[in-house]
């Protein structure tokens, strides 16, 4: 055994030796390879110092001096007879000049070349200057502190010539420079005290040193004459002091550490002014790029010794009895066993299922079963292999027992697991409880926000309806716009009151999603026109843009999809003074029958600050309340369209600048029906005109996807006579009116009335503003040669709806404001308290409307709906309800109703939907 160990030792031994070795050479292999890489590197940095010092020399051999004191303005520009030597004095400012530069065009071409620009500094002048010479571009002026300072150094400087006979070159680079450049200045004239030097202004010397750097994580540093560093890439050493001693000569060596050196360095001289260039590698970089040889010599040490280990090993365990081991074990094992079933906190045994014995218990098995006696006969009579049953104490425990089905010592037995569950029992009585509990008060919630939003809607409508009708009356100006402040400040209310109710609709999961086929270019129209009328009161310019790639119909909730965008428009355009809002939709296909929708709302207004751009979906967080001239706002809006977000699975992210303005996206996944195939065009070609490249190129890109040949209209000049050609004048319109004799589509502006829709030259279609399938159609029209008719004239010559309209309202404040509305309208209404008074008065020949409140007293609106639809009424039921929860909505239509409005109920949506009604009648 001794000899055993001994050679194992030894062969050891030889393992760390050979490694040892061989990291030695792997290292110094590296070590050898970056020595060479900063040699190439220094040897680039001479090469460019070399040039450029050659240069200087250059250009000063081309100076000669003005012994003759000739006036500037008598020196000749050039010289020779071809005119391309130039001659450039060297004035000081006085207008004089000693000295002047006789350049050849290969001399311009040099400096330039070389990127550099001639500067010089006058004896006895404060300031150096630069030559204005054409560069191949354009230099950093040279500041008046730096022109001074270079004076002063070289002032300092002694022009004498070396040991060599030739003129001193000096490098410069000022301390408050902050452009990345040197200076190299030489005496013109060595031999005198005239000192008047020349130089180069170089720059790029940073890029040529750095270029070729010995490693990723190394660094430089350049030194001047005194030691100082005068340009450095990259993180430097700590201790630089050690590498300062070392630059009186070239050298290459480590540095720092106590017992590994830190950097690898090597110290090269550039240049003839006795400037120094050290490149320093982390030896950490050494160490990683001959990671392969080291980890291998590692791991081949690691493997022999293993080896060797593993044999010992192997022949220390034949000497062991493995019976010994195995009966330990054994022992061990039984002992373990007794002990866990002893302490195990709940109840174990094992019965055998023959008579319901018990073999093997614990303490607590064996007082839990003794307090019920039907466990036994449930055991023995048990199919299951596994299973288990719940009983009850006789002093009110409860117990579980699960029980599997094994063979011990050849017999049929069953182990038994007995567990207390009373504690359990009462968490879930508590729990069911507090369940209950809850949902009594959100009950009761859903029902105080109801009866708040019923008391409140219903007074508020009487409010905004008489300031409707009072509008409509001869007010004056100063009348008018108290008028304006009234109606401004109830519009506030009820857009407060419908984004608390909202938002404790939504936190109180009462929210759901009515999911149907919608067309995402009519809801971008749709919230377009809501706003068109603030955004053009405020001098803004609002469009919306449709992506080609946006499918014409998608499945989702299109009213809560409205809200969000009807929220972001409305953010977009109160913090907007001046400039655009811009609404956008693309799409795109993250699998078959799906389509992720991204809505863009994007402004020119104040801007987010970056502080207050994570709070910005909070609930009552305002970003501009700050803001000298503050906004009215309940800080409940993006709060809702985060939570609208959420519930459809969708995503809210806002980019802001401050000053330039917001961009916030909604973007969510819907599933996508069967698209129906879009009306082709004829190939024929189609002008867009308009103010907006964007939506130009836009609906250019929608009329050649469906097959016409569309182009940016250029004006009549550059646009070719074709009589099938058709012109759309999409809007924003261009400021200058198109001469056009053929097919013209005028596309109108948001929100224009169908009073409006006149058009004011010949066959001229007339579409709505940013649906492109509308003015698909109405390009195939024209390019049919089919008119649109005037429809604005017929339409204004209806002084009015000439309706019959049943009203059943218990409120007495909504019957006058009705009554008004329909009569101003040119309807004749009738006033009816309840619905059991409607039925009672019921002559279906002589109401072509019923308009019904919803929660009435005797009888309701959902009552009365479904009476009439029974006596046979098949004309149009219009409910109307203080409550804005969906299910009102839903139980309406349920009921036979037509359509449900909200209160309070504007003049213009009341005009709208009877005008449908009264042409569905005519």
């Amino acid at each position: 055994m001794l000899l055993l160990h001994l050679f194992a030792v030894a062969l050891l031994a030889s393992i760390l030796v050979g490694t040892a070795l061989w990291l030695y050479w792997s290292f110094s292999g590296e070590v050898s390879k970056y020595r060479r890489r900063m040699n190439a590197a220094a040897y680039n940095a001479q090469v460019f110092f070399d040039q450029r010092e050659g240069l200087l020399r250059s250009v000063a051999g081309s100076s000669v001096r003005n012994t003759d004191g000739m006036p500037a303005a008598r020196t000749p520009k050039t010289f020779g007879e071809t005119g391309q030597v130039s001659v450039t004095p060297l004035l000081k400012e006085n207008n004089t000049y000693e000295w002047a530069l006789v350049l050849t065009p290969r001399d311009r071409a040099d400096v330039a070349a070389a990127n550099a620009r001639i500067v010089y500094a006058p004896a006895q002048e404060p300031a150096s200057r630069r030559l204005p010479l054409e560069t191949r571009r354009r230099a950093a002026p040279i500041s008046a502190r730096t022109g001074q300072w270079l004076s002063e150094t070289l002032a300092l400087r002694d022009p004498s010539p070396g040991l060599d006979g030739r003129a001193p070159i000096v490098w410069l680079r000022p301390p408050m420079d902050e452009v990345d450049r040197f200076f190299l200045y030489t005496p013109l004239d060595a031999s005198s005290h005239d000192r008047t030097w020349i130089g180069l202004e170089v720059d790029g010397i940073a890029a040529v040193i750095a270029a070729e750097c010995a490693s990723d994580g190394g660094s430089y540093a350049l030194y001047d004459s005194n030691s100082r560093v005068a340009l450095h890439g990259g993180p430097l050493p700590a201790m630089i002091d050690p590498v300062a001693s070392r630059l009186g000569q070239d050298s290459f060596g480590f540095q720092g550490g106590n017992w590994f050196p830190e950097n690898l360095v090597l110290v090269k001289s550039v240049g003839e002014a006795g400037w120094k260039l050290a490149y320093y590698v982390p030896m950490r970089d050494v160490l990683r790029h001959g990671a392969a040889a080291f980890w291998t010599a590692g791991a081949v040490c690691l493997l022999l010794v293993a080896v060797v280990l593993l044999a010992v090993r192997h022949i220390k365990r034949k000497l062991v009895e493995p019976a010994l081991r195995q009966y330990e074990a054994l022992t061990d094992s039984v002992a373990l066993n007794d002990k866990i079933i002893e302490v195990a906190p709940v109840g174990l045994s094992l019965v055998r299922r023959a008579d319901g014995e018990l073999i093997m218990s614990n303490e607590a098995a064996r007082r839990l079963l003794d307090e019920h006696d039907g466990w036994r006969g449930d055991i023995r009579h048990a199919t299951a292999a596994t299973g288990g049953r719940e009983y009850a104490l006789t002093d009110g425990r409860s117990v579980y027992l699960a029980f599997a089905a094994m063979t011990y010592r050849s017999e049929d037995v069953v182990l038994c697991g007995i567990s207390d569950i009373t504690g359990q029992k009462e968490i879930e009585r508590t729990l069911r409880n507090a369940k209950l509990a809850a949902d009594k008060a959100s009950e009761a919630k859903t029902m105080f926000f109801a009866t708040i939003s019923h008391e409140i809607r219903t007074p508020l409508y009487g409010i905004l309806g008489t300031l409707e009708l009072l509008a409509l009356t001869g007010l004056s100006g100063q009348q008018q716009q108290y008028l304006n402040t009234i109606q401004q400040s109830s519009s506030t209310l009820l857009r407060t009151i419908n984004d608390t109710l909202d938002l404790s609709r939504i936190e109180a999961g009462r929210q759901e999603l009515d999911v149907a086929e919608f067309s995402p270019s009519d809801l971008l129209e749709r919230v377009v026109a809501n706003y068109a009328a603030r955004a053009q009161g405020k001098g803004l310019l609002i469009y919306a843009i449709t992506d080609i790639d946006v499918p014409a119909a998608v499945l989702g909730d299109a009213t809560r999809i409205l809200q969000v965008l009807n929220n972001l428009v409305s953010n977009a355009v109160k913090f907007t003074e001046a400039g655009r809002v811009v609404v956008r939709a693309a799409a795109e296909a993250p699998g078959p029958g799906r389509v992720s929708l991204r809505f863009q709302v994007a402004d020119t207004g104040v801007g987010i600050p970056a502080d207050s751009q994570a709070q910005l979906f909070e609930p009552y967080f305002r970003a501009h309340a700050g803001l000298e001239r503050d906004i009215s706002g309940t800080g409940l809006g993006l709060a809702i369209c985060r939570r609208l977000s959420d519930l459809m699975g969708g995503t809210l992210s806002v980019v802001s600048e401050e000053g330039l303005g917001t961009s916030i996206a909604f973007t969510l996944t819907l599933d996508v029906p069967t698209p129906a195939a879009p009306a082709p065009l004829k190939r024929r070609p189609v002008y867009v005109d308009g103010a907006v490249p964007e939506v130009v190129t836009n609906l250019c890109g929608w009329l050649n996807a469906w097959g016409a040949v569309a182009m940016p209209y250029r004006g009549h000049a550059d646009t070719p006579e074709c009589e099938d050609a058709v012109l759309v004048q999409a809007w924003p319109p261009s400021a200058q009116e198109p001469r056009w004799k053929h097919g013209r589509v005028r596309v109108l502006a948001p929100g224009s009335s169908r009073d409006s829709l006149v058009s004011a030259v010949a066959k001229a279609g007339i579409t709505s503003t940013f649906n492109p399938a509308s003015i698909g159609r109405a390009v195939r029209m024209a390019q049919d040669g089919i008119e649109r008719p005037a429809l604005g004239q017929a339409h204004a010559q209806r002084i009015s709806l000439g309706l019959r309209v049943m009203v059943v309202e218990d409120n007495v404040i909504s019957q006058i404001i009705l009554r008004e509305q329909l009569e101003h309208l040119g309807c004749t209404a009738t006033m009816l308290s309840n619905g059991a008074e409607a039925l009672r008065h019921w002559d279906a020949l002589d109401h072509d409307v019923v308009i019904t409140d919803l929660n009435m007293p005797l009888m309701g609106g959902y009552e009365l709906a479904r009476s009439l639809r029974k006596l046979g009424y098949t004309g149009a039921i219009l409910g109307l309800t203080a409550s804005a929860a969906p299910e009102a909505t839903r139980l309406g239509l349920d009921a036979g109703m037509d359509q449900v409005l909200l209160k309070p109920l504007p003049i213009l949506v009341l005009a709208q939907t009877l005008h449908d009604l009264a042409e569905d009648l005519n």
